[in-house]
């Protein structure tokens, strides 16, 4: 006898997520996490409907004042048999970030993505503050089509923080946002390597 499921017309919940991140230590973590504060809170009071939409996250981060693009590419990459959490969160964060801070924080978001089933969408905004006092922002929009390909659209910029009038701009705009610290969307590390 052929067995169906209990209910054939209930399609399983497909999962579009969000996440923020920031890289840095002392007064660069801070100014980070300001930053994705800022983006977090414009893209809920602006935008109820279509919050995870790409477009929407590329407008708001656009607001960062005296960005220059590093890098703007899109690609298609194939695994197999599937997509790791592992991999997933790889495509989240930018080469060009401290590779230590960049593993935790990876192993953050890792964590993050493993409870969500059936990711279709993420959208990932990560912020490091470089030794030199740069800010580099990365915003990565991964969609997976299926369970073993995803397509990124990957946006780089950095911002000259060591620069006194630029920090005088930011500090201006995103001093008063506090940082996002305990909520479930955000993921912090220091330059010593502790995911807070």
């Amino acid at each position: 006898m052929k067995e169906y499921p209990m209910n054939p017309f209930v399609v399983p919940v497909v999962v579009k997520a969000g996440v923020f991140a920031a890289i840095g230590s002392k007064e660069g973590l801070t100014i980070a996490e300001r930053i994705v504060s800022a983006i977090s809170d414009k893209l809920v009071d602006d935008y109820t409907e279509g919050i995870l939409q790409p477009d929407n996250w590329i407008e708001v981060a656009s607001n960062i004042p005296h960005q220059n693009l590093i890098k703007n590419v899109s690609n298609t990459r194939k695994f197999h048999p599937y997509v790791t959490s592992k991999q997933l969160a790889n495509e989240c964060i930018s080469m060009e970030f401290p590779q230590q801070s960049r593993a935790d924080l990876t192993d953050g978001i890792e964590s993050l993505i493993e409870t969500l089933p059936k990711l279709e969408l993420l959208n990932c905004l990560s912020i490091s503050f470089s030794d030199r006092g740069d800010l580099m922002i990365s915003l990565a929009m991964i969609s997976l089509p299926n369970f073993s390909s995803l397509k990124v659209n990957l946006k780089e910029t950095i911002v000259n923080y060591s620069n006194k009038e630029v920090a005088a701009d930011i500090d201006k705009v995103f001093g008063s946002f506090e940082p996002l610290d305990d909520k479930p969307y955000f993921v912090s590390v220091k330059s010593l390597g502790d995911i807070k």
